[in-house]
């Protein structure tokens, strides 16, 4: 530090020559003082008091500040935090509910401080730091307003006066405890009522099977709340009621939720056009009102922090010498390529040779400000031992897939996306990170193990698992390295690297793609199936094609009697005695295509009949009678099949892996056929498959394929319990075992089974522990613990309990023997009862009957003592009625329903023992292993448990060790884990321990960062602020880029995060968190751009500057900008229930009871996808018009399930949803489509879905629907013009063209401009301007999809936003759309543009000019690439356009030009003019009207003598002349001027006035016509 001073001293004297001798006397007499007592800090006091004397003006601050705010009022934190214990566990929540009695009228801070006592006794310390981390993030503030929106709807509903707490029962609601109670003791239950429930409701412990439901809508801890609690507690606690609670505030806040967990950018925008206006700038002071940053940051090496904590004396010349120094490196001069070519190491040493614990804040404050430090980092020397150990550790990073430059932050191994991660995501994996940790702590394991356990990689390795099902039975029709059609092909492997258009496949003469088609002949749906594999090999699709036929597997039916049969029997003799090929063809050509032509069944005759005709009477006798010689084939074909676990036809299966029968054939076997591609490519290219490699071994030997398939076993959607809680203490008998809570009970459960293991091996420590949820009254259930214990026998590694779930109206006895005698016997000898008495042996039989049977046939089995196990028989009995109702309430069972549970894991349910035979157990046990069991044993076996008596050190008690982890950790959805590679730490590493050492839980974190990064910027400052809120251990190792060629970060950057909240000096909430830009330099321009997270809307709703252009030299005060949340984001895929297909068209409308149709939608073909955005609330989703005519919801997932035949989606979080939809074909409408026209599915005779859906109103008849729709709806006649501006000068023009517009138009007009950029201001102006003139105007907003590649300038976002979504950015009642750019000025009446015929084409686009030649060297089109593509075409501009909405959507215009764009998005070469590039190059498959040249004329590339005739005039830029904007308006376009002035004049007006104000609610769309709004889009 003291030689960076020196330096800075240096710097600081010689700045100013004026009074450069004078410092310099001053400096030498420091210098002399330093030189006698050695260079240290001591001399300090000294280089300040030079610096006092040197004081010179600093310039003023402007600051850029940024906040964000919710449209909801700000919420109580007590209600807050009550969600967060709920999120804990239900007992929690009602724990919380009963402290805050009598806490009302408190401060935020006491609120805060309450949650956090509670939170105190109830909750581990991480828990504790991560409840105020979620009321810093405000995360369940939308839950709150949600549930105020639903209590607001039933207040409407109810007619009542508002009040602070109101209940419902029944219909009725009631603002009076005592009317509630009145109510109770006289309400009975009515079977025709339900309450209506949803999935966020708060119940009541053990009431929710109570008869009478009571909804209390209330505000904790206010008095009319407890009031109704105590009610509402006694009714519930004396069965007579269920208790469910909403949170209601009737008095919102008067300010809205300040949110946080965004960013902000600043990026640098080019100044190559000027494009800037000159309107003057009133600023209203508001950039003061937020304060400053505390200006701790690192500046020029120099932590001002610790100087001002070592020298508090000198507080103000350490301000002023910051200053001075901030103010030398203000200047941006650009960087010559070899000062940047090292910038990434001198960053990474600049952070490495700060103190370690101020090395987060030196990265964060380089890396967020690199633009104006980067000149002073590129003075930094770099240490080689840095670089060599940084290049050292980037070979290692590479084997592992990291490249130089990579951002990698892992949490406890975990593998976090820093694109797709914001604060709510990281709350979110924090929180399932302290749950594992909290629960393994509990298992009293070491903390070192904890952190092995943690970094298992639990995230199953395949997506799918497979069946090897290679046998004689499959035969196959073809071999591609054998047969003589395939015989051109190319056969080496090395041609899968072959270049191939997108989606086709390669022909290799290899038989790599095995398609199997289990089907049984005689099924109609096997008919098309069978049709599309004869296909496949007629058109040399590149597949192996085989069958294994399966007919009538549990019976003996002839040739005679079973089509099946009798299909079967001919294809085997078929296929043995000719081959298979010809059995496929006769099967599909001689019989399927007979019963498709005459719409028949598939009948004996037509089978015996095609026979005869192809093979003669005798020998269909010999192959179709009864005594057939023909029968071993299809026994064969039955017994694969049996033997495999497969358990549904039809079903195919390629290279093993069993496909979704539920997609389209042939899409479904190129996709996988696609994902294996992949595979093969990569093996081929790592050297593990050659051209001598037999692929088929290849494949059947993946470790995701199994010798047996079980749907069960290999469902990923398997519901997951945990149990490792502690188990309850007082639960000494059944009866307190039930009024446990779920996972009390479950805990409980767990300590309570005694276990069988293999008699032989029973003291060994057992991975897999299987529960068996079974009536053991029944057959099935016998059978299944008989077919467990086949596998018991030879198993080392599994042990099994019984959970008896004995229906009502059976006798409990057998239940009650088998729990008697694991109770009062050994395994071994319990073991050989249980299997003897279970069997199906006529003793067995007759001891099932009464007690004295048993006992008796008890005495022959060896070890049996009869006295204990008729003692214990009367202690079991109560726990036989208690397992049945922890199987209904826990395990969602009916009774008598069988499953299994491994470790946690429920399997099922099933009805029948076949589902799980012993091969099944096999499969199990070797899965379970394969997953984690043998890793968790290892490491769990040999651990030393602290304080644990040796005595209790069992067998049994490291089998409950292994089976609690392992559910804690699969509790929840496994995500990826890794490993960093050991790294050499030395001068590249920091690590920061844990503030609270080693004695607690601790998070480990560990980060790769490169220092110059986009990731850096975001992830640095979220590591500072984790630092803050809760344990964490962090290693942070640089990884930066050599031999950079250019500066690697434009912008300047700010993360908004706070670890906990901060309060006023009154204990209310503070202003709340901000992005604050301070000592910015003053020379660039800025465009500032919201980093949000992904489903937020969100929009600026107070500033008074340009924030696409801000030049802070041009400022006085500073920029201050409000944005606003206006929605969030609710995503969605549509699809066919049956075919998998998108269901592209179908209108989907968001609502709710009061207002059904308030937002609504397309679904795109591009993967179905669907978008919606709304407030917090309760929602209704329904299908539309045409789509609810023609199809039906089959399935939906991701809603609220408490409904089961409506999809209501409750909107309670900031982080959106994501749900999905599967549609059925109605009855009778099989053959239609919702999309009309000549290029739809089908042709539809009937009313257009875009008409019908036009005038759709549910409910009433087609005359009402024209006179809603003319209430609503543009007319006909209506002129509708899209545009779109950022920036106040294009704001400007867009005046300008409006108003050019409607001079010369006597039509309707209706603008419609993208809401996504435009300014306050603009949006204050328009309500004013559509009364002046009389033109409606609507905003559209519409999110960018997260499957589409983004952009990241916000130019080419705008562009995108012009072509990609015109499908569905506006109403369907819009059938044709201009586009006008902003520039443009308009001289004729558009209503011509409106009515011209587009021949066809979805769109019309005006031609380039050709006609200035001084311009052909800037025609790209007309050479190279575009010329080839364009064929003779002309290549179009897009400032100007026409689409014909109802075409565009009927062909598909949209989906094609997305699937393109995603396809080319890709490559930064392409895409240059992303608007006019991307419909340029569609041409040859969206057809493109050119419209006459006079639409469009632009100086740029038009001769002067074609003006005349313009009916359009565009301000394009000109790259030779580089003509700023504004100056080429004036001096182009005439009237411009006028134009101008006009709207100025207007704007003066309504300032002076004071009317201009824009309306309160920012989501409306208005328009000049009273009561006109329409839902957005």
């Amino acid at each position: 530090h003291v030689k960076v001073l020196y330096q800075g001293i240096i710097r600081f004297i010689s700045y100013s020559a004026s009074i450069a001798f004078r410092r310099m006397k001053l400096f030498c007499v420091c210098m002399s003082l330093v030189g006698s007592r050695g260079p240290r800090l001591g001399t300090l006091p000294c280089v300040l008091f030079l610096l006092s004397c040197m004081v010179t003006p600093q310039s003023a601050q402007k600051p850029i500040t940024t906040v964000l705010d919710a449209k909801w009022p700000s919420t109580p934190l007590l209600l807050e935090a009550s969600e967060f214990f709920a999120a804990e566990g239900n007992d929690l929540f009602w724990a919380f509910v009963e402290a805050t009695h009598s806490h009302y009228n408190q401060t935020d801070i006491d609120q805060q401080d309450l949650a956090v006592s509670v939170a105190r006794e109830r909750l581990s310390q991480l828990k504790q730091d991560l409840l105020v981390f979620s009321l810093s993030l405000r995360q369940y503030s939308p839950k709150i307003e949600m549930m105020r929106q639903v209590a607001g709807d039933k207040l409407t509903d109810a007619k009542l006066e508002d009040c602070t707490a109101f209940a419902e029962i029944f219909d009725m609601a009631t603002c009076s405890p005592d009317t509630l109670q009145q109510y109770i003791s006289t309400a009975k239950p009515d079977a025709n009522w339900s309450a209506r429930s949803y999935e966020f409701d708060h119940h009541y412990p053990a009431s929710a099977s109570n008869p009478i439901t009571v909804v209390l809508y209330g505000q904790l801890g206010t008095p009319e709340f407890s009031q109704f609690h105590t009610v509402c507690i006694e009714a519930a606690t004396m069965g007579k009621v269920h208790y469910i609670v909403r949170h209601y505030v009737q008095v919102p806040s008067s300010v809205n939720t300040r949110l946080s967990a965004y960013g902000v950018e600043l990026a640098i925008k080019s100044t190559e056009y000027k494009a800037m206006d000159d309107t003057e700038i009133k600023e209203d002071g508001a950039a003061s009102q937020v304060a400053q940053a505390d200006g701790d940051d690192e500046v020029e090496g120099f932590l001002f922090k610790s100087l001002r904590d070592l020298h508090p004396d000198h507080t103000e010349n350490l301000a002023k010498f910051r200053q001075y120094l901030i103010e030398s490196t203000k200047e941006m001069a650009p960087l010559k390529p070899w000062q940047v070519q090292d910038i990434g190491f001198q960053a990474a040493q600049r952070v490495m040779s700060s103190p370690v614990l101020d090395a987060l804040r030196v990265l964060r404050d380089l890396s967020q400000d690199i633009p104006m430090k980067a000149k002073s980092v590129t003075k930094t020397a770099v240490e080689p031992a840095l670089r060599k150990e940084i290049l050292s550790n980037q070979r290692l990073l590479a084997n592992v897939g990291v490249q130089a430059g990579g951002n990698v932050f892992l949490l406890n191994g975990l593998v976090i996306w820093l694109e797709q991660t914001d604060g709510f995501v990281l709350l979110s994996l924090l929180r399932d990170e302290a749950t594992f940790m909290d629960g393994l702590n509990s298992l009293r394991i070491p903390r070192d193990l904890i952190s092995k356990l943690l970094s298992l990689n639990l995230e199953l390795q395949h997506d799918s698992y497979g069946i090897d099902l290679r046998g004689d039975a499959v035969k196959f029709v073809n071999d591609l390295e054998k047969d003589s059609r395939y015989r051109g092909w190319f056969r080496s492997v090395n041609d899968l690297f072959r270049h191939v258009f997108p989606g086709q496949l390669r022909h290799i003469a290899k038989n790599m793609f095995n398609t199997i088609f289990c089907v049984d002949l005689g099924k109609w749906e096997t008919v098309a199936l069978l049709q599309t594999a004869q296909l496949f090999v007629q058109q040399n699709v590149p597949i192996r094609v085989g069958l294994l036929v399966v007919s009538d597997p549990d019976g003996e039916s002839s040739g005679n009697e079973s089509v099946s049969v009798a299909l079967a029997r001919a294809f085997g003799y078929i296929a043995t005695n000719k081959n298979a090929m010809e059995a496929l063809d006769w099967i599909v050509d001689e019989v399927y295509d007979q019963v498709v032509e005459d719409s028949t069944d598939i009948t004996l005759s037509v089978v015996h009949d095609a026979f005869r005709s192809s093979y003669g009477d005798e020998l269909a006798d010999e192959v179709l009678g009864a005594d057939s010689d023909y029968n071993a084939f299809r026994e064969e074909s039955n017994r694969l099949f049996m033997d495999s676990g497969i358990r549904s036809l039809p079903q195919i299966v390629l290279n093993g892996i069993l496909l979704n029968m539920k997609e389209n054939t042939e899409q479904a076997v190129v996709a996988e056929v696609h994902e294996q591609t992949q595979l093969l490519q990569q093996q081929v290219y790592m050297g593990h498959i050659n051209d001598w490699t037999n692929l088929e071994e290849f494949f059947y030997s993946q470790p995701n394929i199994y010798k047996q398939y079980n749907s069960h076993i290999f469902a990923q959607d398997s519901k997951r319990m945990d149990l490792s809680h502690a188990p309850s203490a007082t639960a000494s008998d059944a009866s307190s075992f039930l009024e446990l809570i779920d996972r009390q009970q479950t805990a409980t459960l767990s300590q309570r089974l005694k276990y069988l293991t293999n008699p032989s091996d029973e003291f060994s420590t057992k991975s897999v522990s299987v529960w068996l949820v079974a009536d053991l009254t029944s057959n099935e259930g016998r059978k299944l613990v008989l077919n467990s214990f086949n596998h018991l026998e030879q198993s080392a590694h599994m042990r099994l309990s019984f959970v008896p779930n004995v229906p009502n109206s059976s006798d409990p006895f057998v239940a009650q023997t088998v729990l008697a005698v694991l109770e009062t016997h050994s395994e071994p000898k319990a073991f050989m009862f249980i299997g003897a008495f279970l069997g199906d042996g006529s003793e067995a039989v007759e001891a099932r009957k009464s007690k004295e049977a048993m006992l008796e046939f008890a005495k022959s089995v060896k070890g049996i003592n009869t006295d204990r196990l008729s003692s214990g028989l009367g202690d079991v009995l109560p726990w036989v009625a208690a397992y049945r109702q922890y199987c209904a309430r826990v395990l969602l069972l009916e009774p008598g329903q069988l499953a299994v549970i491994t470790n946690g894991k429920i399997l099922g349910p099933f009805e029948l023992a076949k589902d799980f035979r012993a091969t099944d157990f096999a499969l199990l046990e070797t899965y379970e292993l394969n997953h984690y069991g043998m890793s968790m044993r290892g490491l769990l076996e040999e651990i030393t448990i602290p304080d644990l008596d040796p005595d209790d050190d069992t067998s049994q008690f490291r089998s409950d060790l292994i089976m609690k982890a392992a559910s804690l950790l699969l509790s929840k959805p496994a995500r990826r884990r890794a490993k960093i590679p050991v790294l050499q730490e030395s001068h590249s590493c920091i690590h920061i321990e844990s503030r609270n050492g080693t004695g607690t839980s601790t998070y480990e974190m560990s980060a790769l960062i490169d220092p110059l990064s986009q990731g850096a910027q975001k992830m640095s400052s979220m590591l500072m602020v984790l630092q803050n809120v809760t344990s964490i251990d962090l290693k942070l190792c640089m990884n930066p880029v050599e031999k950079l060629s250019q500066m690697p970060v434009s912008r300047f950057y700010r993360y908004v995060l706070e670890p906990s909240l901060h309060f006023s000096d009154d204990g209310s909430l503070g202003p709340g968190p901000a992005a604050v830009f301070s000592d910015l330099p003053e020379t660039p321009l800025l465009t500032l751009n919201m980093d949000v997270p992904r489903a937020w809307m969100v929009e600026s709703v107070r500033c008074v500057h340009d924030l696409d252009n801000i030049h802070l030299g041009d400022v006085e005060q500073g920029v201050y900008a409000e944005f606003e949340l206006e929605q969030i984001l609710i995503e969605g895929q549509c699809s066919d229930f049956n075919t998998g297909h998108p269901t592209r068209g179908v209108q989907l409308v968001l609502g709710t009871k009061r207002k059904p149709e308030q937002y609504d939608t397309l679904v795109m073909a591009n993967l179905g996808y669907f978008q919606l955005k709304a407030s917090p609330g309760a929602w209704s989703l329904r299908l539309r018009g045409r789509s609810a005519e023609i199809y039906k919801v089959a399935a939906h997932e991701h809603m609220d399930p408490n409904f089961k035949d409506e999809m209501v989606i409750t909107l309670g979080s900031l982080s959106g949803e994501v749900v999905q939809i599967r549609l059925s074909k109605q009855p009778g409408k099989e053959h239609l489509n919702v999309i009309s026209g000549d290029e739809a599915e089908e042709d539809i005779e009937e009313e257009s879905i875009w008409d019908s859906i036009t005038n759709y109103v549910a409910g009433s008849t087609k005359t009402q629907q024209a006179a809603d729709d003319a209430e609503v709806s543009p007319t006909d006649d209506t002129i509708n013009i899209f545009s779109l501006a950022s920036g106040h000068l294009y704001e400007r023009f867009l005046r300008i063209m409006m108003l050019s517009v409607l001079k010369h138009t006597k039509s309707p007009v209706k603008f419609w401009f993208l809401k996504n950029y435009l300014s306050p201001t603009f949006k204050t102006f328009l309500p004013a301007m559509a009364r002046e003139y009389g033109f409606q105007y609507g905003l559209v907003q519409y999110k960018w999809p997260r499957w589409l590649i983004s952009q990241t300038e916000k130019q080419r976002l705008i562009w995108g936003y012009k072509i990609l979504f015109l499908d569905v950015l506006f109403p369907l009642s819009v059938k044709k759309i201009i586009f006008v750019d902003a520039d443009q000025i308009v001289r004729t009446d558009l209503k011509e543009l409106k009515d011209l015929d587009l021949k066809g084409a979805p769109y019309g686009y005006t031609p380039f000019c050709d006609d200035r030649t001084e311009m052909d060297g800037f025609r790209f089109w007309k050479s190279g690439y575009w010329k080839g593509h364009m064929a003779g075409r002309k290549y179009h501009i897009s400032a100007l356009y026409v689409v014909d909405l109802q075409r565009f959507r009927q062909v598909a215009a949209g989906d094609k030009l997305r699937g393109q764009y995603q396809g080319l998005a890709g490559d930064p070469n392409s895409l240059a003019n992303l608007d006019q590039d991307l419909p340029n190059n569609m041409i040859h498959q969206v057809s493109i009207f050119s419209l006459p040249q006079e639409w469009l004329w632009c100086e740029t590339w038009c001769s002067d003598e074609s003006k005349a005739k313009a009916k359009t005039i565009d301000l394009c830029n000109n790259p030779l002349t580089k003509e700023p904007k504004l100056k080429a308006a004036v001096r182009i376009v005439g009237e411009w001027r006028d134009y101008d002035d006009e709207v100025r004049r207007l704007q003066e007006r309504l300032a002076n006035s004071g009317t201009s104000s824009i309306a309160e609610d920012h989501s409306e769309t208005h328009g000049h016509r009273q009561g006109h709004t329409h839902s957005e889009l």
